[in-house]
């Protein structure tokens, strides 16, 4: 009886997070196979039909994390996994959203947020970690589907994915580090794509 109203909860929380019915959640949960995020940008408005200002990403600053942020040393190759990046991301889930101080140690923006990440397990961001670096990045493969450890991106924001349709990013000053559906924390910054590191394909 009790597993049965969690399953009956967990189908209703997903259809929230979805934003579909929970007879098609249900659906979806009994075949196996959830749609697949889509990439085109959410939009999520206020009763008036402007954009809300709590889901529009706060940006990505350019301020490079040499001299400013230490990068881990030492770390086995074994330990640099999608695992542990978010692992230490979640080390840095109170941090507040600042794009001037964005490598300090209580603060971040969007893309910093996933530099901490990296550099805390050893790995090299690109560039100066901005949208803009691993978009033009050649460790930074785009892919169809994402899973753990995968970046969804475009020039204004960036999130980690911690699965198919989940992740935790640096979103604004209005909401800081929040962990959602990958579908919300990328609303209202237009059309995206997932990227996967070199090192883990």
């Amino acid at each position: 009886m009790h597993l049965a109203i969690a399953a009956g909860g967990g189908v209703f929380l997903y259809a929230a997070l979805r934003g579909v019915s929970p007879l098609q959640a249900l659906k979806d949960v009994t075949s196996g196979s959830p749609p697949a995020v889509s990439t085109e940008g959410k939009k999520i408005t206020t009763a008036s039909g402007d954009l809300d200002p709590n889901y529009v990403p706060g940006g990505s600053g350019s301020t490079n994390w040499n001299g400013v942020y230490k990068r881990t040393t030492g770390v086995p190759k074994a330990l640099q996994t999608p695992l542990t990046f978010i692992a230490a991301l979640n080390t840095h889930a109170g941090e507040t959203y600042s794009q001037a101080d964005r490598w300090g140690r209580r603060s971040s923006d969007c893309s910093s947020f996933a530099g901490k990440g990296l550099l805390d397990i050893g790995i090299t961001p690109p560039g100066g970690s901005n949208t803009t670096a691993y978009l033009g990045s050649g460790q930074w493969v785009k892919v169809s589907a994402p899973k753990m450890g995968d970046i969804a991106v475009n020039g204004q924001h960036m999130i980690v994915c911690t699965d198919g349709s989940h992740g935790i990013g640096q979103q604004n000053p209005r909401r800081n580090v929040q962990r959602d559906t990958i579908d919300n924390l990328m609303a209202n910054s237009g059309s995206f794509e997932f990227r996967r590191y070199r090192g883990w394909m």
